[in-house]
């Protein structure tokens, strides 16, 4: 009598389950987030990442009205990181108690409808200040950036493709950011970030 094929165990169906899963990891990121031992920042009072939530995903004015009035699918995966990137001071004023408040311009290219809004952080500390390093920048492409170390200095809805930033320099001209870094974000997720602009090492100055 010919003998059944026994079915395959439910627990090699979760393991094959998890490998697949495995294969479908992103790829590393430019400039990656590494633990942080406080609390997760905020981006301009909105859930989004390092740390927190991405933002819900928001109407693109850009885009042509659809024709229907079927919900638009959700993003399948995270967007791409923004690039051309442009760093500008478009203004400076007296800042309350001294100082001067500077008033910065960031553009960028991204592809349109990946993402729903784009996030823009301050790293508070030199992150290679070392006297090996003296000269060279403070953030460098591949570096894990410490998510406590992170400030949020705005967000742009996914349509846009540049935003002010501004900051207060005090008058001993030190800058408060040693880096800014931009990253595009949707409801599946955040892409890597990009740099936007480095201040260099300055050893023990």
């Amino acid at each position: 009598m010919p003998s059944r094929r026994r079915p395959m165990p439910v627990a090699a169906l979760v393991v094959v389950a998890l490998l697949i899963t495995a294969c479908s990891a992103q790829p590393v990121s430019e400039v990656v987030d590494a633990p942080g031992t406080g609390a997760a920042t905020q981006a301009a009072s909105a859930a989004g990442s390092p740390g927190p939530a991405s933002p819900l995903p928001s109407h693109d004015p850009a885009s042509p009205s659809p024709t229907t009035t079927s919900a638009a699918a959700p993003a399948s995966a995270p967007p791409s990181r923004p690039t051309g990137t442009t760093f500008a001071i478009v203004s400076e004023e007296p800042a309350v108690g001294g100082g001067v408040k500077q008033t910065h311009r960031i553009t960028w290219d991204a592809p349109a409808g990946e993402a729903t809004a784009f996030l823009v952080y301050g790293v508070k500390d030199c992150l290679r200040a070392a006297k090996k390093t003296n000269g060279t920048p403070c953030v460098v492409k591949g570096m894990r950036i410490p998510r406590d170390g992170l400030d949020s200095l705005g967000q742009a809805n996914g349509s846009d493709r540049s935003i002010d930033v501004s900051w207060v320099v005090p008058a001993s001209g030190a800058q408060p950011y040693a880096a800014v870094l931009l990253r595009a974000t949707n409801a599946a997720g955040d892409s890597i970030f990009t740099i936007v602009h480095s201040e260099d090492v300055c050893w023990q100055c």
